[in-house]
């Protein structure tokens, strides 16, 4: 079977989901997991691209297949206004998964 470019990226997504630690996900032969992977939805951010913001309620599952994602919150004032700045969390690097 041929296979695009989305295709091998799904695939490496599924090598992602394998390397994670996600109880729901062990156990899941080879095969099943290439199927949940060339389902998933393929989504590409750029540097400075939000993903969710901050009170929003999340419904996705997201597994980093490339890249990093920085996780920060808006720094608030004693009042609980917002300062203008954001303070690191973390770093999400390949493999790592959040919900969205």
């Amino acid at each position: 079977m041929k296979r695009g470019l989305d295709d091998v990226a799904r695939l490496r997504t599924a090598d992602a989901i394998k390397a994670t630690d996600v109880p729901f996900f062990k156990g899941i032969g080879s095969d099943k997991m290439e199927l949940l992977a060339l389902s998933c939805r393929l989504r590409q951010y750029w540097e400075g691209d939000n993903i969710i913001r901050e009170g929003e309620v999340g419904k996705s599952f997201f597994v980093i297949a490339y890249g990093s994602c920085r996780v920060s919150i808006k720094d608030r004032n004693e009042d609980g206004s917002e300062k203008g700045t954001e303070s690191d969390i973390t770093i999400l690097d390949e493999g790592a998964y959040f919900v969205s």
